[in-house]
Parts: structure tokens; sequence; C-alpha cells
């Protein structure tokens, strides 16, 4: 089963732009999923176990760091368009 799933990590830290991106690196090594960032959060998009684990593993690595931070997750089953097209919307 696929999932989207979208990840908003609060560092609780100054210098809270480097602890975001390397959450992001431990991520990456993690698996073979589709990840895109904006300047609000992060989606990661494939399998279901595939991608919580990987999570589970990048979030369990920061706070092995200890790194104080909270995450909140948004999950969505299936494969979302992560980029939609809102032309016809919007023109």
């Amino acid at each position: 089963m696929n999932a989207t799933i979208e990840i908003t990590m609060y560092p609780l830290r100054t210098d809270y732009e480097d602890q975001v991106l390397h959450f992001l690196s431990i991520l990456r090594k993690e698996g073979d999923f589709e990840i895109n960032v904006n300047a609000m959060s992060t989606q990661v998009k494939g399998d279901y176990r595939l991608i919580f684990s990987a999570i589970q593993a990048a979030i369990e690595a920061v706070y092995s760091d200890e790194i104080k931070a909270a995450f909140v997750l948004k999950i969505l089953p299936g494969a979302l368009n992560l980029k939609p097209d809102f032309t016809e919307l919007y023109g």
C-alpha cells in the first residue's frame, strides 16, 4: 500500500536550519521513495511500511544526537500528486 506523509520538524534550538537539513540527510539515506521539500514541510511518498520505517529511523537518529525537536506528521493513503496543477482553478 502506498502513502504520502507530510512532515514538519520544529527543532527547539537556534540552529534550527542545520537541524532540519541534518534530519533530511538521514531520511534520504533510509530508503527508496520520493521526497519533496518546501519552505513549510517535507512530503514523502512511497510504500507505507518503507516510509514509516525510514521516518522512524530518522527521528530516532535525531533524538539519539540529543536534539530536542517536535515532529508533526500528516498521513494520507495513496501516492498523491505532490505538485498539483491548479491552473484550471486559478488560471
